[in-house]
């Protein structure tokens, strides 16, 4: 008893002490991981800044060589002080600028010409709807060979055509729903820009060879359609009309009529096909009266609706095209631009809103 009486304050002294140890303990860990986190951050920072330098200096360069490719350097002359790398993204960002600045231009006499002009008419083709992300259907890529169907045995022509929906039913609804398939495709500038135009009232009609329906989406009201538009069906045999989504939806492989058992197609003209009734003659009265025509996005090259550009009498004639076409022009009173159309419109955009 007189032992524990006596070694009792040393106890507590001892238990004191380990206790302020561990909080002494938990405060130095506390300031090692507070001084490790700023050390972090400033490493971070560190680095962030040498990345930051790195990428200003690999700017610096790339700029430096456009400017060179601006004065006409040849690259075996850049090459010797710069990377092949370095180089190639300059290229790129060259070309773009110069792409560019030539859309720029013809937007400016676009723009220019519709001040001038009351009537105007325009027509495109497949060039119009890639931009929207639309692929060329004469081109196989993103086909699957499925349900018994293999694509490589037939042409793009073909499989479109009214040989194949009569001969090879199958055959021809399995590329319809995988190539045809528009939905969920949204308008484009140049789509935008024309119904724009038409509300403006300078845009009297928009002939199109395209049978997405993307001129109507984006608003375009006096649409006159040569090749029919997927977004209407109907029955071959009783004409009854279905909703737009009907072939795709359907489980059969060839969808048929609720109510006769026909064949239900699209609405639009095939291969070997005449054109929907009306929409020639339609086409050619607009062209003739037009005091200004846009033909963008076409070869040209599908008759009968290549030869509408020969109806044009007017002023102005206005070719967009990615590839050039072979027909004459005038160059005082008519544009030629070949690139894309969407940055021609891109910027005619903003200088008819700003004007």
């Amino acid at each position: 008893m007189i032992s524990v009486m006596t070694d009792a304050p040393y106890l507590m002294d001892i238990t004191d002490n380990n206790r302020r140890g561990k909080v002494n303990m938990c405060n130095a860990l506390k300031k090692l991981q507070d001084e490790s986190k700023l050390l972090g951050r400033q490493e971070g920072l560190e680095a962030g800044r040498q990345e930051g330098l790195e990428t200003g200096r690999s700017e610096e360069r790339i700029k430096a060589i456009v400017s060179m490719l601006e004065l006409g350097l040849t690259k075996e002359q850049i090459i010797t002080k710069y990377s092949e790398e370095e180089y190639e993204k300059a290229e790129a960002e060259y070309k773009r600028a110069q792409e560019l600045l030539r859309a720029s231009q013809a937007a400016d006499r676009l723009y220019e010409f519709i001040m001038d002009s009351e009537n105007i008419v325009f027509f495109g083709g497949a060039g119009v709807s890639t931009e929207s992300g639309i692929p060329d259907f004469r081109s196989k890529d993103g086909l699957y060979n499925q349900h018994d169907v293999e694509f490589d045995k037939y042409e793009p022509e073909y499989l479109l055509s009214a040989e194949c929906l009569h001969h090879k039913p199958k055959v021809f609804f399995e590329f319809y729903r995988q190539k045809m398939d528009a939905r969920g495709i949204q308008p484009n500038i140049t789509h935008k820009v024309l119904a724009e135009l038409e509300k403006m009232g300078k845009l009297k009609a928009v002939i199109t060879q395209n049978i997405d329906g993307l001129h109507q989406l984006a608003g375009s009201k006096n649409v006159i359609e040569l090749h029919g538009a997927t977004t209407r069906n109907y029955c071959e045999k009783c004409r009854k009309k279905y909703p737009s989504d009907y072939i795709y939806e359907s489980k059969e492989a060839v969808p048929h009529c609720t109510v006769c058992g026909g064949i239900v197609r699209p609405d639009v003209t095939l291969y070997g096909e005449q054109l929907p009734a009306g929409a020639y003659e339609s086409a050619v009265k607009a062209i003739k009266e037009a005091d200004m025509f846009i033909v963008a996005g076409t070869s040209l090259k599908v008759y009968p609706a290549a030869g509408l550009v020969w109806d044009f009498k007017g002023n102005h004639l206005v070719v967009l095209n990615r590839e050039p076409l072979d027909f004459k022009l005038d160059a005082q009173n008519d544009i030629e631009y070949t690139g894309s159309m969407g940055d021609v419109f891109a910027k005619l955009d903003k200088m008819l809103h700003l004007g």
